[in-house]
């Protein structure tokens, strides 16, 4: 799971740029929280697991581009938060 400990910018851009083609594929994840971000061992290889909640999108149903968009918000705050961490563990 990414975290405080394996957290690199180039993993944060690859979970990013996944969940964007995720979404591209009109999929919305539903879970969109560090437990379902995976990291490879000690490689960039980034994983997006679980995927019991999702729904593909729905056109005609006028909630999904907000939940796009609250998953994007998610994942934009979470890795806000792991930069500001990772800052606070080299002080």
């Amino acid at each position: 799971m990414i975290d405080i400990s394996n957290y690199i910018e180039q993993r944060a851009q690859k979970l990013k740029q996944l969940l964007a083609e995720i979404h591209k594929a009109k999929i919305l994840h539903f879970d969109p929280y560090p437990r379902n971000m995976l990291i490879q061992g000690d490689s960039d290889r980034v994983l997006w697991i679980d995927y019991e909640h999702s729904e593909i999108y729905d056109p005609e149903d006028s909630k999904h581009p907000r939940c796009f968009a609250y998953e994007s918000e998610c994942m934009h705050h979470f890795m806000e938060r792991l930069v500001i961490l990772s800052l606070l563990v080299w002080l």
